[in-house]
């Protein structure tokens, strides 16, 4: 099982773990580091110690004594809930048209400032990390595909 952003949070609260809102929104591509415990996990392992990830949400789940496998600077980035079970708080899936498709949608998150500006944010992004990062993600989703 791999639950993503809000699948982690509903894995997390099926596994007994609390979700509570982060300190502040983590939208774009942030740094995030794999915890030593991660380095060693047989899913997270695939991914490099230092990562730029893609997230966007305003959520973070309380690892509850779970030892994070990856962190950024604002919260909590993966747990492991099992022999076979994982949650990502970031978004391994993203790609550009993805990301198309929820920046023109970006009215329906309310957690959003009303004077977001999709087109901006959108053209601020560095495509050289958001391929790589598509990079990253595949090869997380390959390996989480070879344990299951």
């Amino acid at each position: 099982l791999l639950g993503v952003c809000l699948g982690h949070q509903l894995v997390a609260t099926a596994a007994g773990a609390a979700v509570r809102r982060a300190p502040r929104l983590e939208m774009g591509l942030d740094r995030v580091e794999l915890t030593g415990e991660g380095a060693a996990d047989p899913l997270l392992s695939v991914l490099p110690a230092s990562f730029m990830a893609y997230g966007w949400h305003s959520y973070e789940v309380d690892p509850g004594g779970r030892p994070p496998l990856a962190r950024s600077a604002v919260s909590p980035q993966a747990l492991r809930f099992g022999p076979r079970a994982w949650g990502v708080q970031f978004h391994p899936e993203v790609t550009p048209g993805i990301l198309r498709d929820w920046y023109a949608d970006w009215e329906s998150d309310g957690d959003l400032d009303r004077d977001f500006d999709p087109a901006a944010e959108l053209a601020a992004l560095d495509e050289a990390q958001l391929r790589e990062w598509a990079r990253l993600g595949r090869a997380l989703f390959g390996r989480f595909t070879e344990l299951a």
